[in-house]
């Protein structure tokens, strides 16, 4: 990488990092709402990747 993209890129992280306080509660609310719905979409993926499988198995 080049001088200008790492400024950049430190730039933006030191913007992140002073605005945390603004929308690291939201970024909490919304990891609470992932771990809790994460297993339950996951199994409900799995299932259905298994129904499909079992349905075009003798084709």
């Amino acid at each position: 990488m080049n001088g200008g993209s790492m400024d950049k890129i430190n730039y933006i992280v030191s913007a992140g990092a002073i605005t945390s306080f603004g929308w690291m509660p939201k970024l909490e609310e919304v990891s609470t709402h992932a771990s809790l719905w994460l297993p339950i979409v996951g199994v409900i993926w799995i299932s259905v990747q298994i129904w499909f499988k079992f349905k075009n198995r003798g084709k």
